[in-house]
């Protein structure tokens, strides 16, 4: 996909309590990456909000999200919400990222954590945020939204 190597990418992991962000020029360039955390009564402008800061800092000219079909219906409906906006409201392209696509963009990896070391192992001052492997019945740590985020990213560039 070479006509992707010369977009700035704006990858977002929708999540329960917000969304992890990473701002990319291809995969070996990481400019900004974070998690952006919505209260619990947040509204479509909060969110509006967040995006246009984003989209206003970074200028992407692609925003890429998890594709639908692999998520469950929850955070389809979260999806749903941010692919409206982005249509809606920024003169930007929309990209979907598949289960397959991050399989092949992360051959090694096993599971989430796995994609997030071997980021790490190319994003070396990512490390010290890395979180620990969670154990069944821990919640997810919020620093793996951005960790998800930059792999969406990886993968739109290299598959």
């Amino acid at each position: 996909m070479e006509i992707a190597n010369e977009q700035r990418v704006l990858a977002i992991h929708a999540t329960s309590r917000g969304f992890g962000y990473a701002v990319m020029e291809n995969d070996e360039t990481l400019l900004d990456w974070g998690v952006i955390e919505l209260h619990k009564n947040y509204s479509r402008s909060s969110v509006m909000s967040s995006l246009a800061k984003l989209q206003e800092r970074y200028r992407p000219t692609v925003i890429v999200v998890k594709a639908m079909s692999d998520i469950s219906d929850k955070r389809k409906r979260a999806l749903k919400f941010l692919k409206s906006l982005t249509n809606t409201k920024m003169a930007v392209h929309l990209a979907e990222v598949s289960n397959y696509r991050l399989s092949k963009a992360f051959p090694d990896a096993k599971n989430k954590y796995d994609r997030a070391k071997e980021i790490c192992s190319k994003f070396s001052f990512l490390l010290s945020s890395l979180p620990d492997r969670r154990l069944f019945y821990q919640s997810e740590n919020y620093r793996m939204a951005y960790f998800d985020a930059i792999s969406l990213g990886i993968a739109f560039y290299i598959t």
